[in-house]
């Protein structure tokens, strides 16, 4: 899991390629004054690689075409473990609807690297209980 500075920092030295890089986890509660409360987090990965002429518009493409196809082997394996009850994978990532799944082309950034964000939502029970001996 790296933020941007971090990734920034280790492509010129220790990654290989094609990476892929867990995104640091954003969210938000959803009450909707109901019974179930969820904790509701964006989760997802982006799957970068490295073009090494700039402007070779061919290996742009097939960098293109590669990323997004690890990324769907990625959402395809999400779902069988999900299918079969892999409870790792239930565990990981409870709730998990390939119909939520959203790509985005993040490209070009820093020295040439191309890549494909993969977002998704998981929703968790949020413990909205009001417990009064904590704020004593």
């Amino acid at each position: 899991m790296m933020n941007i500075n971090e990734l920034l920092s280790s492509t010129n030295s220790t990654i290989k390629y094609p990476a892929i890089v867990l995104l640091k986890l954003s969210g938000k509660v959803i009450d909707k004054k109901v019974d179930n409360p969820l904790f509701s987090v964006e989760d997802g990965f982006l799957v970068l690689d490295h073009c090494k002429k700039i402007d070779d518009f061919a290996t742009e493409l097939q960098i293109f075409q590669d990323t997004i196809s690890i990324g769907m082997k990625i959402v395809s394996r999400i779902k069988h473990d999900q299918q079969v009850c892999e409870l790792l994978s239930l565990k990981a990532i409870p709730d998990f609807d390939p119909d939520q799944v959203r790509w985005e082309m993040i490209s070009p950034v820093f020295e040439n690297h191309f890549s494909i964000m993969f977002r998704f939502l998981v929703n968790l029970i949020a413990d909205l209980g009001y417990d009064s001996l904590k704020w004593s």
